[in-house]
Formats: structure tokens, C-alpha cells, sequence
């Protein structure tokens, strides 16, 4: 996506944007602390390591802008994606998992709303303790 047409990349930003705040709600007050991020992604074709992270930014994004992630530098978050193969395009999927590590200081408010997308085990969204995305049909 790096390489891609400057409203191709912009309709994926977008994209992950509308599906974090779908899946998760907006937070009122900015996530503070350390957050461990595991991603897991379904494709075709198979990446090598240092595309699989750069294809992770749009999601960072996505999560630092709807107030998830305080910031995506390497000191506040702990990243680890991984791939497996998919043989089919319309599986195509990214499953996320949240961890924080270090406590969020206490703050009035909270996520808006949980939930929204239906998951393999009915549920989805991020909590104040941790908690998993799924987003389905990137391949569009």
C-alpha cells in the first residue's frame, strides 16, 4: 500500500479508520501507556518481515487517531505480526490483539460503545484491559 495511488492509500487509511472506531467506539481521553499489539494476517501471498510491519501502519494509524493508542513509537507499543496463508481472497482477513502493559492512569470517561462487528466468538472491540479486532475482506 506504500507504493499505491495516493487516494488508493487514502481510501485504505480511511478504511482502517472507519473499522477501529466501528469494532471499538472512540475513546473520550487518550489511551495512556504501554500497549503490546499482536497482529495476525490472513493473506494469499505471503509477505517478508519488513513489508508485513509496514503494512501495519495504516491500522497504528487508524488506533492513535480514535484515542487507542497513545502513540505508535516503540517506546508506548510492542508490535508483533504475523502471517499464515490464506488460499482464498474472500478469507483475506487481520485479527488484532490488544494487551496493555503498563496501567493507563485513571481518567474520567472511557469507550463510547463496544462491540459492532461480529466475530468467530460473538464478540469484538477493545477494553480498558485488553481485548481483539477482526477485520474481514481486505482484499476487496
Amino acid at each position: 500500500m506504500l507504493r499505491a495511488h495516493w487516494a488508493a492509500r487514502r481510501r485504505d487509511r480511511e478504511s482502517w479508520r472507519h473499522h477501529v472506531r466501528r469494532a471499538c467506539g472512540r475513546r473520550r481521553s487518550r489511551m495512556r501507556g504501554r500497549v503490546d499489539l499482536r497482529v495476525l494476517v490472513y493473506r494469499r501471498h505471503r509477505q517478508d518481515p519488513d513489508n508485513a510491519y509496514a503494512s501495519m501502519k495504516n491500522l497504528l494509524d487508524a488506533l492513535v487517531l480514535e484515542g487507542w493508542l497513545e502513540d505508535d513509537s516503540s517506546d508506548l507499543l510492542g508490535l508483533e505480526v504475523e502471517e499464515r496463508e490464506e488460499p482464498r481472497k474472500a478469507n483475506e482477513k487481520t485479527v488484532v490483539w490488544w494487551t496493555p502493559v503498563s496501567p493507563e492512569a485513571p481518567r474520567s470517561g472511557g469507550p463510547r460503545k463496544r462491540g459492532g462487528l461480529p466475530a468467530a466468538s460473538g464478540r469484538s472491540g477493545f477494553r480498558r484491559n485488553g481485548g481483539w479486532i477482526q477485520r474481514h475482506g481486505e482484499g476487496r
